[in-house]
């Protein structure tokens, strides 16, 4: 049996899949929200939210 902690860790990958799949079809916009664990998946979710961040604005200058 899983306790709240799994579950939540679970939660959290579901959004990050569901943000890689925005960022497969060039869509950067929103941001994962980051808890207050400080482990690695928020490690992960800190990058995504720069990763998208950093892509979006390459796609606005690349629209120019």
């Amino acid at each position: 049996m899983e306790n709240n902690g799994q579950l939540k860790n679970d939660k959290r990958l579901s959004l990050i899949q569901e943000q890689l799949i925005k960022f497969v079809r060039l869509d950067f916009s929103g941001n994962l929200p980051v808890s207050e664990k400080g482990d690695d998946i928020d490690a992960i979710i800190i990058g995504m939210n720069t990763l998208g961040e950093e892509l979006n604005t390459a796609e606005i200058i690349k629209s120019r």
